[in-house]
């Protein structure tokens, strides 16, 4: 830093002087744009010299408004001379009261960026992740698959059993008087699926079609209404109709009415196939989740502040418009949840130092690996991500890279950035056995037929 800077930590403080000619321009053109607001005994309105304004208001009538137009070429020219990485915004205030004639002088105090020194990131060294498609893992998918083809049979030469779906009207009563939200008719449960209260649906197991019904019962005392909770009621239930879930065979003839394939085994292939591509997709995305994790490490500095509550705001955002997506009101949800703006900031505030950290540090790394983009890999780049979005909608693609073509390429272009020097810093990682096995949840392994 120069000597006319001072540091502390992330803040610097710094002087910039306007000199009195070009003030003095400011404010005529300032009283040559407002001059018509004003009115003195003996001229009409917008017709008072500024000299007598001046005199009736004060010399300094024009110099704050003249100052503030001045600031903006003025502060953009003082940070570039001096070399300044911003990351907020200024304060700037006046050292001394406006004086006709005289230079003026302004203090600006303004975070700016961290000077980062990397360490050594040639050995990365994080935990190898595998996802196995496992036999158990193909069998689920094609139980999904006979599950989707399942038919409901009506059956009358039998009472009913666990498993089956029983449609019923009913009525519940509580202190013998029907209370609300407790009838329904023509309502399929299935038995054993644990849908109504414990004990309901086991007294429906053993019972014909047509058959009249009447189930005790005691609702739990944690039950969500507190008026029923642990109460006894009586339900008067009716059976229309039972029906016996029938699934088809898990044969030839079945996989060539649901898929491409002739054979169970060409099916079952298809399906391996499918998910080892996903888990090796999901496998790599992980596997930079966690280096990322570890890029915090590459460095020691402090976050600007300005820089974290920027991320502060973006992590908010991003959490009300998950909420919106349910279709509730982020302001309502805040307040019904008890919280408020202070603790959301507060709660947001160590992902976002952290995010914030791993940017600069991938920022850093970025400038150190001399890691660039050309317009030719932006437009690919562009053209790719509209096919992954809109991979059955032409117009749709087209409006993607009209959009993000141009000035707006450079959306496109920091991401594309980003990624190459993650993949960059993939190079070096040195994989090592993981603490804890990587499993994959089977619910989320649902490859569909295309």
């Amino acid at each position: 830093m120069t000597e006319e800077i001072k540091k502390e930590g992330n803040i610097v403080s710094f002087d910039m002087t306007i000199p009195s000619d070009r003030i003095e321009e400011a404010m005529t053109a300032v009283f040559n744009k407002e001059k018509h607001q004003f009115q003195l005994p003996g001229f009409r309105k917008g017709k008072v010299p500024r000299r007598l304004l001046e005199s009736s208001y004060g010399e300094d009538l024009f110099f704050e408004d003249a100052v503030n137009d001045l600031i903006p070429e003025i502060y953009e020219a003082k940070a570039d001379e001096l070399k300044l990485k911003l990351a907020g915004q200024p304060n700037i205030s006046l050292s001394e009261p406006y004086e006709k004639g005289k230079d003026v002088v302004l203090n600006v105090e303004v975070e700016v960026l961290p000077e980062i020194e990397l360490k050594d990131y040639s050995r990365i060294e994080i935990p190898e992740i595998k996802y196995e498609v496992t036999d158990e893992l193909i069998y689920n998918q094609l139980e999904a698959e006979k599950e989707k083809a399942k038919r409901a049979v009506v059956v009358e030469d039998r009472p009913s059993k666990e498993g089956d779906v029983v449609v019923i009207d009913y009525t519940g009563f509580v202190d013998e008087e029907e209370f609300e939200g407790g009838s329904a008719e023509g309502h399929s449960l299935t038995l054993g699926s644990n849908q109504f209260i414990p004990g309901f649906e086991e007294q429906l197991i053993d019972k014909n079609s047509g058959e009249d019904v009447e189930v005790k019962v005691t609702f739990p005392e944690d039950y969500g209404h507190e008026d029923l909770a642990g109460k006894e009621a009586i339900f008067d239930v009716h059976i229309n109709e039972i029906q016996e879930i029938e699934y088809p065979e898990l044969d030839d003839e079945f996989i060539k009415d649901i898929s491409e394939f002739d054979t169970v085994d060409e099916y079952r292939a298809d399906i391996r196939e499918k998910m080892e591509e996903d888990f090796a997709k999901r496998a790599k995305a992980d596997t930079k989740q966690v280096l990322l994790s570890k890029v915090a490490d590459f460095a020691d500095f402090e976050v600007p502040e300005a820089i974290i509550e920027s991320g502060i705001d973006r992590e908010i955002d991003n959490f009300a418009n998950q909420i919106r997506g349910y279709g509730l009101d982020f302001e309502q949800y805040v307040e019904m949840t008890g919280g408020n703006e202070e603790e959301m900031r507060e709660n947001f505030r160590e992902t976002a130092y952290h995010n914030s950290k791993v940017q600069l540090i991938m920022e850093a790394i970025i400038e150190k690996e001399e890691i660039d983009a050309t317009d030719e890999e932006v437009a690919e780049e562009i053209k790719r991500l509209a096919e992954e979005y809109f991979p059955e909608d032409e117009a749709q693609r087209d409006k993607f890279v009209e959009l993000y073509s141009g000035e707006n390429s450079r959306f496109i272009k920091d991401e594309f950035v980003f990624n190459k020097a993650v993949d960059k810093l993939m190079e070096n990682v040195v994989y090592v056995e993981p603490e804890i096995e990587q499993e994959v949840v089977e619910e989320e392994t649902n490859t569909e037929e295309e």
